[in-house]
């Protein structure tokens, strides 16, 4: 046989090929279908795809998103051609330093490979970085600042000589979301700062070296108009635990705190801001000026100042604590009247133990919360709370329900045992704490946690049996439709023929 027939093989010789050699479909795809499936991938491992066809080998640089993740478990085999780096490691930190020097050295080429296309999302996340590598991150870091960048989420734990200036992060004009989490890492302004289209700022873990860091780098961001804090600070100096930290800004709609910075105040001033959510610790005072909240969760000990009611609001999670004595942290009892004033506008609130027991305190003093249609309780065990009364809970429903003419749904997240006294039972507690005036003209009820307590089958059928307007009752828990609980819950006498009794697992979303 000729190498003429070799180069020219005949039709039968051609099928038999077709049949024996299989068939690269992937490599005949379009690259933006490939692109799109390199997507569902991190970098690095898209990058580990580039072996199966040299048609593709470097497809994966032009992803719009750079997702880069190392710890120290991670492993490195970036595609290095040359000598291995950790063969000669003797102990786990050289093992650790050269891993590492080996992913930002597959970083950098990542980034260089891209010649600069924009990109719309850079996420680092270190885990485990070794110190001295703070220059190298730097380089990286500034270097992807340079693709015309939209989207930055970096995470960096445990090199403490690292500093969010040098890096670049806030002089980047093409910047729309920030998030930086940096475990140890200190919050380091430059002089010169300036994000002109970023809305998006998420800042969790850092520690602000001065109170008013803060607040120059919301006044450089003019659209900002999401911000989540979480700092963490305990050694500001004296002269600036004196100081407030101003987070007001114009174009702000949603703001979430939660850290400790010891010793400060904040200011909130937006006529913008529709969230808040406050979850922070150890501040001494809260200032809100922000008439158009609509959405608030509050979970402080701190107890905050609302300059004027919130009359837009719409939902309330609320957990707060009123101090006995004046040397406890919480809400005194003026404040939380004055609080609980500011939220008389509100349409769905969700109350934890420790408010259901500040609330019993200034019983006599509710505002009527005439806009009120969803009521949500949560008499379980309380973080703010060491002795826990569950009777708190019937105690204060009573007022609760008569300050609240508009009530349709009524949710409980668990029933507990515990009334007025011991002595007496339940059943005949329950036209004192739920009386049937309410109850009229509740809509929906419903038991997040219903574990088939006596008690329990008791405040269901006193629902049903008062409830003229009910239309639909939901049990959540260990109920199920075919079990002897469902047939005595049905077996129940209504007064509403249109009441439906929905029997649902346990929901794990909380509320």
């Amino acid at each position: 046989m000729t190498d003429h027939d070799y180069d020219h093989p005949s039709e039968p010789e051609r099928a038999f090929r077709r049949k024996t050699t299989p068939d690269d479909r992937l490599s005949a795809l379009p690259d933006d279908i490939l692109l799109y499936i390199l997507s569902f991938f991190r970098t690095t491992d898209a990058a580990r795809t580039s072996v199966l066809s040299t048609r593709w080998r470097y497809l994966f640089v032009r992803l719009p998103d750079v997702d880069l993740t190392f710890s120290e478990a991670h492993k490195c085999n970036f595609m290095d051609k040359g000598p291995t780096l950790c063969c000669h490691a003797r102990n786990k930190r050289d093992m650790l330093l050269c891993k590492s020097i080996k992913f930002i050295n597959f970083a950098n080429r990542v980034i260089m490979l891209r010649k600069g296309a924009p990109i719309r999302k850079f996420k680092l996340l270190l885990a485990s970085v070794i110190p001295g590598n703070s220059v190298t991150i730097d380089s990286l870091i500034f270097a992807a600042l340079s693709c015309t960048l939209q989207e930055v989420d970096i995470f960096i734990y445990s090199d403490k000589n690292w500093k969010l200036a040098r890096a670049g992060l806030f002089s980047c004009k093409t910047l729309v979301t920030l998030k930086v989490i940096g475990g140890e890492v200190d919050l380091v302004l430059p002089d010169s700062v300036y994000l002109p289209n970023l809305k998006a700022l998420h800042l969790l873990e850092l520690a602000p070296v001065d109170a008013q860091s803060i607040t120059r780098l919301i006044n450089a961001c003019p659209l900002l108009e999401e911000l989540e804090l979480g700092v963490e600070s305990h050694n500001l100096s004296k002269r600036l635990l004196t100081r407030a930290v101003d987070l007001s800004s114009p174009s702000l709609k949603k703001l979430i705190l939660s850290g400790r910075l010891a010793g400060c105040s904040y200011v909130i001033e937006s006529k913008n801001l529709e969230y808040l959510e406050y979850r922070a610790r150890q501040t001494q005072q809260i200032s809100l000026d922000a008439p158009n909240v609509k959405y608030l969760i509050y979970s402080s000990l701190d107890s905050i100042n609302l300059i004027q009611n919130l009359k837009s609001l719409v939902e309330a999670k609320i957990r707060v604590h009123c101090s006995s004595y004046p040397t406890e942290r919480g809400f005194s009892l003026n404040d939380l009247h004055a609080f609980v004033n500011g939220l008389e506008s509100v349409k769905s609130l969700y109350l934890y133990h420790s408010s259901l027991q500040a609330l019993y305190l200034c019983r006599e003093l509710l505002p009527t919360f005439k806009n009120l249609t969803d009521l949500s309780l949560d008499p379980s065990n309380d973080l703010f709370l060491t002795n826990y009364d569950h009777t708190c809970l019937w105690k204060v429903l009573p007022s609760l329900l008569k300050n609240a003419p508009n009530l349709e749904v009524l949710i409980f997240d668990q029933v507990f045992r515990n009334s007025f006294s011991a002595s007496e039972k339940f059943e005949c507690v329950l036209p004192e704490a739920i009386p049937i005036c309410s109850v009229h003209h509740l809509k929906e009820m419903e038991i997040k946690k219903f574990d088939g307590e006596e008690h329990e089958f008791e405040l269901v059928r006193y629902f049903l049996k008062n409830g003229i307007s009910l239309t639909k009752m939901t049990l959540c828990g260990v109920v199920k439709p075919s079990s002897e609980c469902c047939r005595r819950i049905l077996s129940f006498w209504k007064c509403s023929e249109d009441c439906q009794i929905l029997f649902k697992e346990l929901d794990s979303n909380r509320i």
